[in-house]
């Protein structure tokens, strides 16, 4: 169905701009200008979709039936090239090769880090009177938090061996 204003046609309706650009890429990939109406609509304020009709693939009239037949081949990206896992290092406690690395939670302490500043700036605020019980604790709460963030910015990786739970650094 061609539309009156743009002379194009709708090959394939799409509630997904990834999906949707997947598809015109695809057609442009075989030669075929294709174009997307309503991406911008439907990726700003996604519950506009379905009053908006989607988003819609479109072609040219000459270029529709070629179209159609493209996106209705099964396609599947190509699979990535695997890389050559490094083997793990032995355990310098018991020798054994079962270690494996894990990385301190960087976002707990940061999350740790922002609750004990909130409750160190609202110690600060006497006048509120919930949070008055925390005022003892206003500055102490302020210097965890800080210590919590130095230790998540230099939290480096970490080796744990599966055999004897030895912990150490590279």
């Amino acid at each position: 169905m061609a539309t009156q204003e743009t002379g194009l046609v709708t090959v394939a309706t799409f509630r997904n701009y990834i999906e949707a650009n997947i598809a015109k890429t695809k057609l442009e990939s075989e030669g075929i200008r294709a174009f997307l109406a309503g991406d911008t609509i439907v990726t700003l304020n996604p519950l506009y979709s379905v009053a908006f009709g989607w988003i819609k693939l479109q072609v040219g009239p000459g270029d529709s039936d070629k179209a159609r037949a493209i996106l209705d081949q099964e396609w599947a990206p190509p699979e990535p090239p695997v890389a050559d896992a490094a083997e793990p290092p032995s355990c310098p406690e018991c020798g054994a090769s079962d270690a494996y690395a894990y990385r301190f939670d960087r976002h707990l302490a940061y999350r740790l880090w922002a609750i004990l500043a909130v409750i160190g700036m609202a110690g600060g605020i006497t006048e509120l009177w919930p949070f008055a019980f925390v005022f003892n604790f206003g500055l102490a709460a302020i210097i965890a938090g800080a210590i919590a963030g130095v230790i998540a910015l230099f939290a480096g990786p970490q080796w744990l061996c599966g055999n004897c739970g030895y912990h150490w650094k590279d």
